[in-house]
């Protein structure tokens, strides 16, 4: 996926979150599921996703006391 590929400092797990969005673009996923899915801390869960955010490739949505994030779709750096 020449997205990931392109992809600025991205590590293997952030890049596996990407790619798993990338085929479900209008799915939503949350802190926990990533912590679950990935057995990592929570911080570093939340850490990958608000990166991932910060570059333009999720949007962070919050859903009464937590946080959803959904693919954005491909940034444009003009």
């Amino acid at each position: 996926m020449q997205i990931i590929e392109t992809s600025e400092n991205l590590n293997l797990r952030q890049a596996d979150i990407l790619k798993s969005l990338l085929k479900e673009p209008e799915r939503y996923v949350s802190i926990a599921e990533i912590k679950s899915k990935y057995n990592v801390a929570y911080d570093t869960a939340r850490n990958d996703l608000q990166y991932l955010a910060k570059l333009g490739y999720f949007e962070m949505i919050k859903r009464g006391r937590s946080y959803m994030y959904r693919y954005k779709g491909v940034r444009n750096d003009d």
